[in-house]
């Protein structure tokens, strides 16, 4: 009887525990959906500025206005690294490097516009015009 009931405790134990487990997988399961869901609407949102943004820094950059052709796309460039990073934009001052690479320089160039060259504000153009579709999949050789 002793081994009875303490299989049927061990069972009744099981269950529970193997439920709250799966709850708490639907739970995080839920919350990740979540926030792939909010980002891609951040995304389509942002969207819609970056193509308006994008076309008019590409004028400014075919005049050789470099300076304000980051400016112009500096909102929209911050607000979408610091979603993707997950960091808050002032965090991003601590990453950016002039003599760096890749997403290092852009950082940079955005915040250093008067300093910025010609090929800092096409990377950055690319790299907004890259995702307008693909959300996170952007192509990585842009920043290269």
């Amino acid at each position: 009887k002793k081994r009875l009931a303490l299989s049927v405790l061990l069972t009744g134990l099981t269950w529970y525990l193997s439920r709250l487990f799966f709850l708490i997988s639907f739970i995080c399961l839920l919350g990740v959906v979540l926030s792939e869901l909010s980002f891609f609407l951040f995304v389509r949102r942002i969207g819609k500025e970056v193509r308006r943004d994008v076309s008019a820094a590409r004028a400014l950059l075919d005049s050789g206005d470099v300076e304000n052709c980051i400016l112009l796309l500096f909102p929209c460039f911050i607000r979408f690294l610091s979603r993707v990073l997950g960091l808050r934009p002032h965090e991003l001052r601590s990453i950016g490097e002039p003599q760096g690479n890749g997403i290092k320089r852009l950082i940079w160039a955005a915040l250093n516009p008067s300093e910025a060259t010609r090929l800092d504000a096409e990377r950055i153009i690319l790299v907004l015009e890259s995702t307008e579709g693909n959300g996170r999949k952007f192509d990585e050789r842009i920043l290269a």
